[in-house]
């Protein structure tokens, strides 16, 4: 069946959850230990694709329990323009990449090596380029993948992230959770493709909600080559809600720090058309067309692996709409080599 890699690698996403949570308290250690090795200024996370995206999500992890200022940056504009970023002897760089070889990243680091600056990878794969380049790395071997696309490595290596910085206790109900909330994210997912024509597909979310929002953008392009964009939840009163209208998905990640502002919005494009989706705390029918509720258990740090899930089922459901293979996108590859 076409994209049956995908769909499966979607569905395994709780037992992976379950697998780097037995690992919590030694990435915490080391991430401790390193943290106060380096005794870093500034951090910069960087990645390509997907793993952009993800920093941009760590990035915000990292500012908020770390509090040491932290950037998300492409690979590429690293390696690229690196007089215009390495300019602190104090910048500790993070790089990110599933398959651990793409050509940027690599880059990226190696630049940073010459400037004596300490690094650290994260990927899928031990025995990878960016692994042997650093100085410290961190390994998701539970999450590598068949597919073309990133699904469970992109929310693993996001999970590990967490346990870098935050406590565990915090999160220890997530594969519980996941499993229990699968079969309903893929259920709405379904109704909303079948029942809709959508032509395009808007993510909002704020604070470290807004890398999901891109990266849900990206499932959706990657997957069903479709029209997609993400934004800044309150940027998209200034400007693209001019595009809104009744073939429009409009999907927002509600935060706990700015709930009120986020479902005003969200009820302002509602009644421009659109169709409107929702997860956060609390939700009901009166916010969101497609309104998911999600168990307080899970706080809006802690959620985050979880409701990436969500956007992944609807760029599937929609590339099986479409008659897509969604394990084989059009002109793309699963490792990025220059």
């Amino acid at each position: 069946m076409p994209g049956e890699i995908t769909y499966k690698e979607i569905l395994r996403q709780p037992d992976i959850f379950k697998s780097v949570l037995a690992k919590a308290r030694d990435i915490k250690s080391k991430f401790d230990s390193l943290v106060e090795k380096v005794r870093a200024d500034e951090i910069f996370v960087t990645g390509c694709g997907s793993s952009y995206y993800l920093a941009q999500v760590i990035a915000s992890l990292f500012n908020h329990f770390l509090r040491i200022p932290t950037r998300a940056i492409p690979s590429s504009e690293l390696f690229l323009y690196p007089d215009d970023y390495f300019t602190n002897s104090g910048t500790m760089v993070v790089g990110m990449s599933r398959s651990g070889d793409t050509t940027e990243t690599v880059k990226a680091l190696e630049m940073a090596k010459n400037k004596g600056l300490p690094t650290v990878a994260l990927t899928c794969y031990e025995d990878s380029t960016i692994v042997k380049k650093a100085d410290y790395a961190f390994i998701s071997e539970e999450a590598k993948e068949e597919s073309v696309v990133m699904t469970g490595s992109f929310s693993s290596m996001l999970l590990i992230s967490y346990l870098m910085v935050a406590d565990d206790a915090n999160i220890i109900k997530l594969p519980e959770l996941a499993k229990a909330y699968v079969e309903k994210f893929e259920d709405i997912a379904r109704k909303i493709i079948q029942d809709n024509l959508i032509k395009t597909f808007v993510y909002l979310g704020s604070g470290p909600y807004y890398g999901l929002a891109n990266e849900s953008m990206l499932k959706v392009k990657e997957m069903s080559i479709s029209n997609s964009e993400g934004y800044h939840t309150l940027e998209f009163r200034h400007g693209p809600k001019s595009i809104v209208d009744n073939n429009m998905l409009v999907t927002a990640f509600i935060s706990d720090t700015a709930t009120d502002y986020e479902l005003k919005l969200l009820k302002e494009i509602k009644g421009y058309g659109a169709v409107t989706c929702a997860i956060g705390i609390g939700l009901t029918d009166e916010h969101a067309d497609y309104p998911i509720a999600i168990s307080k258990e899970l706080d809006q740090w802690a959620r985050l692996p979880l409701c990436i899930m969500l956007s992944q089922f609807i760029a599937y459901y929609n590339a099986v709409k479409k008659g897509i293979n969604c394990d084989r996108p059009q002109h793309l590859d699963q490792v990025v080599k220059l």
